[in-house]
């Protein structure tokens, strides 16, 4: 019995010894593999401090062949170490992969390294149409195929030619960016040609990316299909659960063509932008067109963007959303590709380029239509003209409602369009049902409030944000605020301040134009008018109105009486009532330009020089009956005050003043921090606004 054993205890060696040769020959194959890799290489080991090392054309094609392999890559470093051109060849993407869903199919080969171009140039890349009909639509086209969790960095890509008519997914760097991949610091110049989903950098963006500082300035151009075509990416969509997508001062000066969701920078879109801009033409044919985003759709939001480049919607079928930033906003409450979705918004962008859409619903300035939730806050239009067929605003084209059903669970129904600037005229806009800011279908759900021509004010508790209404900076200020002038105020109605605050209105050389039932009122609240400013009322045809009553007290539901502060300003009419102590009225014989006589200075001060030359006392006896000077008020010189830029970010520091930069500027949003992603530093450069957007002074517009 023991024999027997002992043989059968022998008879599992060479079974043994088969399966060690066959894990060392696996292990010898294996290194064989890694090796043949390798030494595709021009050096380095693969960590960040000594990444592995591409030379040339061969070297770079070695490498694409190992990923296509199978080698991900995954937690490696490589690195360009020269210029290669790659022209004269057809390219096979490096990461060969078919999109599935937000993913790619088991097949695929994504790669997932750290690929660093240290500022070299790849220059001809090749995919046409002679090997595209073969291509499967989803197939990824690009110098990457699919990037998933993997870094491309640093690289310019020169006299790019894609050329994929079959296919949905093509960018000039990857084809497909997932998985939070991040595509960062490259510049594209040449052309990107697909039926849809194509970008300028990257083709789709899904569920978790970042696209950051990359600049186009390739055509980009979508012949059919869904559409989605941007300058920098064709669409950043899907959001699971967890998901976040973000493109970050990006610029696009390449001319982009497309049909439905065509964009300056994305084209459909559910991802954070912020500090971007777009100076390419932007050219739709159906629905959706903007100079930023064609759509954002369920989650996201715009901000601190600005778009210079005309756009257009040729469509002839009446397409909806045509916009100077974004072309639609809007809701799919039943789609599971946007599990995680939220009100959307669209915050402290600039437009300066006229929208046109002669057969479009809905053109905006900023936003072509707002359907059913969402804000629109901070931003400025001044575009020369908009045009379309129905539904036509210097801010948003059309706010309509699509029903509480058609929203998410975690998106409540309605919209509000507050504190924009809009300068382009009623005479400008051409289209039945315009409005100023906002054509508002359904007042009930929808607000547009606290818009204007200009930026004309800001408080002391909000910094340099700025508003463009008076009448809504004073009725939103806190207890204690001061209210300071920056433009004069035209057409304010009711200047009141919320009931028991204590608010100080300074005028800082600045006037305010009421309208003939306008003026300042307080009831139950204590509001101080200080500063140099002429305060007046007038038709809406401009006559001044002569003795108008500007100021009103009541008492306050709170039981307390309203009391008004004067120790500044000039007036149509006597005020020594409502002067403050330490304070006196100097009347004048001479109405200014506006019908006012009435002064109101400090009456320790000594005699002051009139606009004349002689001098007035403002001690003597305020009767209006008598007059202290025969001359006219004086003309007082206004204080340089610090604002925000249009559709950037900037430190305090580097701000222009009001009154250097000669122009309105629009605010922040009070809630900014939560929204900003990206910074765009700005400075002022031999008296020159210098805008630099990016890092590495990438693009630089004077």
């Amino acid at each position: 019995m023991a024999d027997h054993v002992h043989m059968m205890r022998l008879a599992w060696i060479p079974c043994v010894i088969a399966l060690a040769l066959a894990a060392l020959s696996g292990a010898a194959l294996l290194d064989h593999a890694e090796a043949e890799a390798d030494a595709a290489f021009a050096g380095g080991s693969g960590t960040s401090a000594d990444p592995y090392l591409i030379a040339n054309a061969d070297q770079l094609r070695a490498f694409g062949d190992a990923v296509n392999a199978g080698n991900s890559y995954k937690g490696a470093f490589i690195a360009l170490s020269a210029d290669i051109d790659i022209s004269g060849a057809a390219w096979t993407p490096i990461g060969f992969s078919t999109r599935s869903g937000s993913g790619v199919t088991g097949t695929s080969t994504p790669f997932a390294g750290t690929f660093d171009g240290n500022d070299h140039t790849i220059s001809g890349l090749t995919i046409t149409s002679a090997g595209s009909a073969s291509i499967s639509k989803d197939r990824a086209l690009g110098l990457f195929g699919a990037v998933m969790g993997g870094t491309v960095k640093d690289l310019t890509l020169a006299n790019v030619n894609i050329d994929a008519p079959t296919s949905e997914l093509a960018g000039a760097a990857v084809g497909l960016l997932g998985e939070g991949g991040t595509v960062s610091g490259l510049r594209v110049s040449g052309s990107v040609s697909a039926l849809c989903g194509c970008g300028g950098v990257v083709g789709r963006m899904t569920a978790n990316g970042t696209i950051a500082d990359c600049t186009n300035d390739a055509t980009v151009t979508a012949t059919g299909g869904t559409g989605n075509c941007g300058g920098i990416v064709g669409a950043a969509y899907y959001s699971p659960e967890g998901s976040y997508m973000a493109i970050t001062d990006c610029v696009n000066h390449g001319i982009i063509t497309g049909v439905n969701d065509t964009g300056g920078i994305a084209g459909l879109c559910c991802a954070f932008v912020s500090g971007c801009a777009n100076d390419g033409t932007v050219v739709g044919s159906g629905y959706a067109v903007g100079g930023i985003a064609g759509e954002v759709k369920n989650h996201g939001g715009i901000s601190h963007c600005t778009n210079t480049a005309a756009i257009r919607n040729d469509s002839t079928a009446s397409p909806y959303g045509t916009g100077g930033i974004v072309g639609w906003v809007r809701y799919d409450g039943t789609a599971p590709a946007y599990a995680l979705s939220a009100p959307v918004d669209i915050a402290d962008n600039l437009n300066t380029s006229s929208a046109t859409a002669n057969t479009g619903i809905g053109v905006g300035g900023i936003a072509g239509v707002v359907y059913s939730a969402g804000t629109v806050t901070g931003n400025e239009n001044r575009a020369a003209a908009l045009n379309g067929k129905q539904f036509v605003a210097g801010i948003v084209g059309n706010l309509q409602d699509q029903g509480a059903s058609t929203l998410p669970a975690s998106v409540p129904e309605g919209a509000s369009v507050i504190n924009n600037v809009s300068t382009t005229p009623l005479t400008s806009m051409s289209g039945t049902l315009t409005a100023l800011y906002a054509y508002n279908n359904d007042p009930s759900l929808f607000t547009v409030s606290g818009n204007g021509l200009a930026w004309v004010a800001q408080r002391s508790s909000t910094g340099p944000t700025a508003y463009a209404s008076l009448d809504y900076a004073v009725a939103h200020a806190t207890d204690g605020d001061t209210v300071t002038l920056i433009a004069d105020p035209t057409d304010t109605g009711t200047v009141e301040a919320p009931e028991g605050h204590s608010i100080t209105l300074d005028l800082n050389g600045y006037d305010i134009a009421f309208t003939a039932d306008g003026g300042i009122v307080a009831d139950g609240d204590t509001l101080t008018v200080t500063g140099s400013g002429d305060l007046y009322a007038r038709e809406s045809d401009g006559t001044i109105i002569a003795a108008p009553t500007l100021l009103t007290t009541k008492t306050g539901s709170n039981g307390a009486e309203g009391h008004i502060l004067l120790t500044g300003g000039t007036y149509p009419t006597d005020v020594a009532a409502f002067v403050a102590p330490g304070y006196a009225e100097r009347v004048f014989d001479d109405p200014n330009a506006f019908g006012n006589r009435y002064e109101v200075v400090a009456a320790s001060i000594p005699d002051q020089p009139s606009s004349s030359g002689t001098t007035t006392d403002p001690t003597q006896p305020t009767d209006p009956a008598g007059t202290t000077s025969s001359t006219q008020p004086s003309r007082p010189v206004k204080k340089p005050v610090l604002l925000k830029q249009p559709g950037a970010i900037a430190s305090v520091s580097s701000q222009a003043t009001a009154a250097d930069a000669g122009v309105g500027m629009p605010p922040l949003s009070d809630d900014e921090g939560e929204r900003a992603l990206g910074l765009v530093m700005l400075a002022v450069v031999s008296g020159s606004l210098v805008v630099a957007i990016g890092r590495n002074g990438r693009h630089t517009t004077a």
